[in-house]
């Protein structure tokens, strides 16, 4: 029968959290929990097979609120950081954490991982999943602290296992069924193929960090190069609409709506420009003289006196005035 218990070990922010190999007496069962090297190596498949799901990987709380008979006590449902991976060592374990709050030093005296294993009918689980790991301050033990938080005695101190009832071929099945390797398989092939995994996933990582440099590279010279089109097409109109002023084929009324259609569509309407005829006096049509000496406009409009003649002569030519001075001033 599988069970699941949540047990205290000695915490420290800065280290990884290190899990001695032992068997331990779970206080309010009395079930005699078996941590081995089978045991790490099944947690650390727990963790690639998170990861694997798109996880950062098996969470750690502030407590246990992910245990239904604790969770009341424990409103904070966030993870305070991640357990990433699991090294299987030949006395014990250990588990790296990659913290998204880090609790300061002292905040958080123990950790406690909330553990699954098959219970037997001797009284003995063989631990063989990781679920999440809480902080705490409550522990059951000041010593090796595997028990729950609920208060009570020291549970006795850690016993090695006997490999010979509990042989770990039975208990890596799981791990090798997550990494597809047959049951034959040795823990050396194990720990080669997990490796391969996390190496593979390394450099996807940086090939999509690659990927990404260059696509916003590419995003950057593509914005200069439009703008520095821009500024040329830009460049190019003002010199049409300049030439076209200077030889009257548009005036400084009509020159706006020129622009605007020159930069819908440059190379149409630099053609239609092209073909458009003087329509207005430049230059030397429009100083304050006009054909055979006569005044010109310009002349007429500044010799007249002030009043409603010259008033009306202004609204009904002043397009032409206008120009006139604008010619002047060249």
């Amino acid at each position: 029968m599988k069970r699941r218990f949540a047990n205290s070990f000695d915490f420290d922010p800065a280290k990884p959290l290190a899990v001695p190999y032992g068997a331990y007496r779970h206080k309010k069962t009395g079930t005699n929990q078996l941590v081995d090297r089978a045991t790490a190596l099944a947690w650390a498949a727990d963790v690639a097979a998170a990861r694997a799901s798109g996880a950062p990987g098996l969470p750690v709380y502030a407590g246990h609120p992910d245990v239904p008979e604790l969770a009341a006590r424990f409103p904070d449902k966030g993870a305070k950081g991640w357990v990433t991976s699991v090294s299987a060592g030949d006395s014990g374990c250990e588990l790296a954490v990659e913290w998204c709050d880090a609790p300061a030093p002292g905040a958080f005296i123990f950790f406690s991982p909330y553990m699954a294993g098959e219970q037997t009918a001797s009284g003995e689980a063989h631990i063989d999943g990781l679920i999440s790991v809480g902080l705490t301050n409550r522990p059951n033990s000041t010593r090796f602290r595997l028990p729950n938080e609920a208060g009570g005695d020291d549970p006795e101190e850690g016993t090695a296992p006997d490999p010979g009832q509990h042989p770990e071929r039975k208990h890596m099945k799981k791990l090798l069924d997550l990494l597809g390797l047959p049951e034959a398989a040795t823990e050396d092939e194990a720990a080669a193929a997990l490796q391969t995994l996390l190496d593979e996933k390394a450099d996807l990582a940086r090939k999509a960090e690659l990927s990404a440099s260059e696509a916003a590279a590419a995003k950057t010279a593509a914005e200069s190069a439009g703008t520095a089109l821009a500024n040329e097409r830009e460049s190019r109109i003002g010199l049409l609409l300049d030439c076209a002023l200077a030889d009257g084929r548009v005036s400084p009324a009509t020159r706006p709506v020129w622009a605007g259609r020159l930069r819908r569509d440059f190379a149409n309407e630099a053609e239609a420009l092209g073909r458009e005829k003087p329509a207005f006096k430049t230059r030397t049509e429009l100083p304050n003289e006009g054909p055979d000496g006569a005044p010109g406009i310009l002349a007429r409009y500044e010799a007249m006196p002030d009043g409603p003649e010259k008033d009306a002569y202004l609204r009904a030519n002043a397009v032409r005035i206008n120009d006139a001075r604008v010619a002047l001033k060249r």
